[in-house]
This record gives structure tokens, sequence and C-alpha cells, in this order.
């Protein structure tokens, strides 16, 4: 699960500006482990037999707080409010950086819904 993490450079004439994108402290094993730790599978979608997957994106401010948290990709109620409150209790990140400068920056999230055989030990909600 990758959120769009790369180095690029904008270069003109007289300089080089390059541009990092915002992460999850500790990369994107850290984040997967996040996710898995952290998700609660809806009740209801799973008596409904729901699953699939959510986009979410979100701003990560020059401080490395989340903010803006936004639906890119619909899926049910349930999943979708889930997919939200993942989002909106993650710790700050690793802001954006252009050059020298932390900056303002969108992420987008895919968050994966996957009903598990009965044996499982993901923690279910009312």
């Amino acid at each position: 699960m990758s959120v769009n993490s790369q180095e690029t450079s904008s270069q003109s004439a007289d300089s080089v500006i390059n541009f990092i994108e915002a992460k999850f402290p500790g990369g994107d094993s850290a984040l997967i482990q996040f996710i898995d730790d952290n998700l609660i599978y809806p009740k209801v979608a799973r008596m409904m037999g729901n699953q699939g997957l959510v986009i979410v994106s979100f701003i990560v401010d020059v401080n490395g707080e989340i903010k803006s948290i936004a639906l890119e990709k619909s899926n049910t109620e349930e999943l979708d409010h889930e997919a939200k409150r993942i989002i909106s209790i993650m710790p700050p990140w690793i802001p954006a950086q252009l050059g020298e400068d932390r900056v303002e920056s969108k992420c987008i999230l895919p968050i994966s819904f996957v009903l598990e055989n009965k044996k499982s030990k993901k923690r279910s909600s009312n």
C-alpha cells in the first residue's frame, strides 16, 4: 500500500528543487501495520458480506497533522465511515518538503476491506 511516496525534482536554468511527499512515520510497512491494528470491520458490513476498496484523500499540513478527510471512492456507508475513522486517528505524518521548506500536501490512501474466515481475530464493531 503506497501513498504516492516519492521524491521528484523541478529543474530550472539556475537550480534544482526537490519535492518529497508526506509519509507515515516508519514508512509504508508501519502504515499497513497501523491499519491492521486499528481497523474494526463494521458488524453490519460483515453480516451483509460487504467488502471492497475505499479510497480516502486527506491533507497533511506543515506540522504533519491530518485534515480535510474526503472519500475519493466510496463503498458502503459502514465501510466508508470506518475508512475515514482510521485516517482520523492516525498519528502526525512527516510533512512533505519542497526544497528545505515543509509544505501542505494531499495524500490518497486505498483501504481494503476483505472478509476473512470465521477463525479470524479481527474485531467487529457493534
